[in-house]
């Protein structure tokens, strides 16, 4: 991750395939995050391409059941590989997968290594908007460089930017095809943005909007657990706000 976070693709995609090699888990998750940070590496040849390929192709046979069920996080890599496979291209998948690991709150931490990641970020939506008449998946790809925008703008202190880019990501919900994940995570962005920001009663509408209204998407459970904690940061926000109001009534009640 570390390599990921710096842009040393290739790097990163050595030590993924020494964590396929050695590591115990998820063999599918390795190949993939592999596979996902090779693509990230400009300049791609013919050569790479098939190697690419042959990455992605690997990924479903290598997905486990464990006690009958698959790892959420692997049926997410089996998607995007089989996405991989039917269009050969995936945008930006090593940024994607640095955001749904909840990286970004590590990364953000330095704004030199955000400032790189805004610039592929926007680069890649000026790129899409010549794509936009023959591509398919034009509405997710777009929704899914939004998304990590916000939260690059977010981490570089332009909250009312990042805003507009998670508002925009939830309105384009009904145009996405595939990637039905991202709708709720920008409502949830919203919401730990304005949880940031002390708004507190915007804060507890999104966050709750996306536990009531969106069901049925890749990731869900891992979002659910950030946004109960922001939920709970949420209440423990608002009774220290409503206590010196309480005291102040209490104090009143005293003198009369």
């Amino acid at each position: 991750w570390c390599h990921a976070f710096l842009g040393d693709w290739l790097m990163a995609a050595s030590y993924a395939e020494r964590l396929f090699k050695d590591s115990k888990w998820s063999k599918a998750c390795y190949m993939y995050q592999r596979a996902a940070f090779l693509v990230m590496c400009e300049d791609q040849t013919e050569d790479s391409r098939q190697n690419l390929l042959s990455l992605f192709r690997q990924v479903p046979v290598l997905k486990q059941r464990i006690a009958g069920k698959s790892l959420p996080i692997e049926k997410f890599a089996v998607d995007k590989s089989a996405r991989y496979m039917e269009h050969q291209s995936l945008i930006l998948p090593g940024y994607e997968l640095i955001y749904v690991w909840n990286g970004f709150t590590i990364l953000g931490k330095r704004r030199e290594l955000v400032e790189p990641v805004l610039a592929r970020v926007e680069t890649t939506l000026q790129e899409l908007d010549r794509t936009r008449d023959y591509n398919p998946l034009y509405h997710d790809d777009w929704c899914l460089s939004t998304l990590l925008k916000g939260v690059c703008l977010k981490y570089m202190d332009h909250p009312t930017e990042a805003e507009g880019c998670f508002q925009e990501v939830c309105k384009c919900a009904p145009q996405i095809q595939q990637d039905q994940y991202l709708p709720p995570y920008a409502c949830a962005e919203l919401g730990f943005l304005y949880l940031q920001q002390n708004r507190l009663q915007e804060a507890k509408h999104h966050l709750d909007r996306v536990l009531s209204q969106y069901k049925g998407y890749r990731l869900e459970s891992r979002l659910h657990f950030r946004v109960q904690a922001a939920q709970a940061a949420v209440s423990v926000a608002k009774t220290t706000a409503d206590a010196p109001a309480t005291a102040t009534r209490e104090e009143d009640a005293l003198r009369t």
